[in-house]
C-alpha cells in the first residue's frame, strides 16, 4: 500500500508511450527523485520491486515510488505509458478508515478528513478502462505541448488520475461498504427524488422481488424501502425549506406527494415539528 500527500505539489518531468520486443528487460534502477507510473496498453509484462511480482496486463497500472529498486520484462511484447513524477509517495501500512457515508439526503457535503490519497503498487481498473486510457492518453498529450498551460493541465489531470485510481483502492479496502446491489439501488433513489417514486419503481428497474429488496435494506439498513425513500425526502424537504424560497404545497409537489397533509405528518414523524417550523424565514 503506497500513500501520495496532495499537500506536495505533483510535478510530472517526463512522459512518454513506449513499445517493447519481445524478450525486452529493464535492470535494476532507482528513480533517485521520481516516482514511476506504467500504464499497460498492450501485451503483457512482469514487474519486480518491494519483494513482490506483479503480472501486468492491459488496463494495468503500475506505481514504484523513489528510491525503489525495480526490474521488469517481458516474453512477448508490451507497450505502455509511462509517467516520471515528482511527489510524495511512500509505502505504508495500509488504508485508515474513512467513513463518507450519507444515510439521509443534505446539500451539505462532509469535510475532507485527510489530504493524502492511499493506492495499491498495482491497481486494476477493470470495466473503467477505457476511461482511463483516454484520461491517461490526455496527460501525454499536453506532455507533447511546449505551452505553461499544458504543463499545468498535465499535473493537474494526473493528479486527478491518481486520485481517482486510489477512490477504487478506497472502494476495496472499505468495511463499511453496503452490497453492490444495494449500493445501486441507493444511487438510484437519491437520483430521484424530486417526483414520484414507488418501490414498485425500483423492483422493475433492477428486475428484483420485492421481497428481495426488503431483504437487502433489512439486511444492511434495518428498515423498510419504502421507510428508506421517505427518509430521502423528508431531509431533501428540510433543505429545501430553509434553503429556497418554495413553500410548503410546492416542495410536497416538487417531491411527488400529491396529499400536502400527508407530506406534513411525514414531516413532523421525521423530525417532530410541523415543516411550517423549518420555513425559511
Amino acid at each position: 500500500m503506497l500513500r501520495l500527500d496532495l499537500t506536495k505539489t505533483i510535478n510530472c518531468p517526463m512522459a512518454g508511450r513506449v513499445r517493447q520486443s519481445r524478450g525486452w528487460e529493464h535492470e535494476g534502477r532507482k528513480h533517485v527523485n521520481r516516482n514511476l507510473f506504467v500504464f499497460m496498453i498492450k501485451g503483457t509484462a512482469e514487474f519486480h520491486f518491494n519483494g513482490r511480482v506483479f503480472h501486468v496486463n492491459p488496463g494495468d497500472a503500475i506505481l514504484i515510488p523513489k528510491r525503489t529498486l525495480y526490474t521488469a520484462k517481458t516474453e512477448d511484447s508490451c507497450e505502455y505509458y509511462f509517467l516520471h513524477f515528482q511527489g510524495d509517495l511512500e509505502f505504508c501500512d495500509g488504508v485508515p478508515s474513512f467513513s463518507y457515508e450519507r444515510h439521509h439526503f443534505s446539500f451539505a457535503l462532509p469535510p475532507v478528513q485527510s489530504s493524502c490519497v492511499f493506492l495499491d503498487e498495482y491497481l486494476q481498473t477493470g470495466e473503467r478502462y477505457t476511461e482511463f486510457l483516454s484520461r491517461i492518453g490526455g496527460c501525454i498529450g499536453n506532455a507533447s505541448e511546449t505551452t505553461h498551460t499544458a504543463r499545468m493541465l498535465l499535473n493537474v489531470e494526473f493528479e486527478r488520475i491518481l486520485i481517482m485510481l486510489g477512490g477504487i483502492c478506497e472502494s476495496a479496502y472499505s468495511k463499511r461498504r453496503l452490497s453492490p446491489t444495494l449500493d445501486k439501488i441507493l444511487l438510484f433513489i437519491r437520483a430521484r427524488l424530486a417526483g414520484a417514486l414507488s418501490v414498485h419503481d425500483i423492483c422493475t428497474h433492477f428486475n428484483l422481488s420485492r421481497s428481495y429488496l426488503a431483504r437487502l435494506f433489512k439486511q444492511y439498513l434495518q428498515m423498510t424501502p419504502t421507510a428508506y425513500i421517505n427518509n430521502e425526502k423528508m431531509h431533501y424537504a428540510g433543505e429545501l425549506l430553509q434553503n429556497t424560497d418554495m413553500n410548503i404545497s410546492e416542495i410536497a409537489e416538487y417531491l411527488g406527494y400529491c396529499d400536502v397533509f400527508y407530506f406534513s405528518r411525514l414531516y413532523k414523524r421525521t423530525f417532530g415539528v410541523p415543516p411550517s417550523r423549518d420555513v425559511k424565514r
